[in-house]
């Protein structure tokens, strides 16, 4: 959305479907990158996201579509 100038950030889940991964964007305010990180935050805790989003995970999950 830079051509808005709103701050966005897409976030994966850890929940998969049929096999393929799902997540969601977020957009915000102008100016308004705290509200994405506080949202994103909140998400983290909830368990939708996965809080190690690299290094084991990432590689055993690239195996798997393989």
């Amino acid at each position: 959305m830079n051509f808005l100038d709103l701050p966005s950030m897409s976030i994966p889940s850890k929940e998969k479907h049929q096999g393929v991964p799902i997540g969601i964007q977020l957009i915000g305010p102008r100016y308004g990158e705290e509200y994405l990180f506080k949202t994103a935050k909140v998400l983290e805790q909830n368990g939708f996201i996965s809080s190690q989003l690299a290094g084991e995970d990432a590689a055993s999950s690239m195996a798997d579509t393989a």
